[in-house]
């Protein structure tokens, strides 16, 4: 029930935002393009007299964008306004609904991560596991946040949480990388650990982001107006491949860089210039190219 009053005022502020017989577009969050797609394509009845609502996605920064703006005064978000930066003038005005909760899936493959033999590490993902460290030493990971923020953002637990400590190239984490396996088996034995091949961010405005670095505790990123301009990520921007540890490309990768090589972590990124759903790519892609 508490469902179905929020998606009523959703499309009811959402026809409100046009003239009658205008059409509009909505920014908004791409975890929730799907379910919004199918509230206005389920019901015309609530879109009352407005001709062609559609949606464009492009994260949820874009659609808290577009109505600080004044372009739309509605936006599916998977995160809660941004305090003392929405709307303007309006900020009195400004009213978060919640439906559900956003959710995360950090996932692996239990085919790749038993590969090799033995017991599942004490403490489970990482809690209390050492890897031996490139160039001699050990590391011990405290916990899952300690992982995911190495991978991620080259930040393990001896350094500082702000972008300037990040280091990237460090042993830490290309041995993080190396022995991937050895965070689920105590033991990889005679047998190579199994490699992390790579790893996945949601972009730079989407609201799943904002989620990640606030529960893994990284630094925010630096926006000068709606864009973002400096990442945690040691991928770069959305459209950055600057990853220092590279992983040669096989025949199941989509897109290759020059040298043959893929950074450790790439950017699942939807263009906010995209208003309907298209199949990409068009064409095939040269491998030469």
């Amino acid at each position: 029930m508490k469902t179905t009053t929020a998606i009523t005022m959703f499309l009811a502020v959402a026809a409100g935002t046009a003239s009658a017989g205008a059409a509009i577009t909505l920014s908004g969050s791409d975890t929730l393009e799907t379910m919004t797609k199918r509230i206005l394509a389920t019901c015309p009845a609530s879109i009352g007299s407005v001709a062609g609502i559609s949606y464009g996605g492009g994260g949820t920064t874009t659609g808290e964008n577009a109505m600080k703006a004044g372009t739309q005064q509605v936006s599916p978000m998977s995160r809660a306004l941004n305090p003392g930066n929405t709307c303007g003038p309006n900020q009195a005005k400004a009213e978060n609904l919640e439906i559900a909760g956003d959710g995360l899936a950090i996932l692996t493959s239990p085919a790749a991560s038993n590969q090799c033999q033995g017991t599942v590490a004490t403490g489970g993902l990482a809690k209390n596991t050492t890897v031996a460290v490139d160039g001699g030493g050990s590391y011990t990971f405290t916990s899952w946040r300690d992982v995911l923020r190495t991978l991620f953002a080259g930040l393990d637990n001896t350094k500082a949480n702000t972008l300037a400590a990040r280091d990237c190239s460090s042993n830490v984490r290309k041995s993080l990388q190396k022995s991937w396996a050895k965070l689920f088996q105590a033991s990889c034995g005679a047998t190579p650990c199994t490699e992390l091949k790579h790893i996945w961010r949601r972009g730079d405005l989407s609201g799943t982001t904002d989620t990640f670095v606030s529960l893994v505790g990284l630094p925010n990123p630096v926006r000068v107006g709606p864009n973002v301009t400096q990442t945690p990520f040691c991928g770069g921007l959305d459209y950055e491949d600057n990853d220092p540890i590279r992983i040669p490309c096989d025949a199941n990768d989509d897109v290759c860089g020059a040298d043959g090589t893929l950074g450790l972590l790439q950017t699942i990124f939807v263009p906010e210039s995209l208003t309907t759903d298209v199949a990409y790519p068009l064409t095939a892609c040269d491998p030469g190219v």
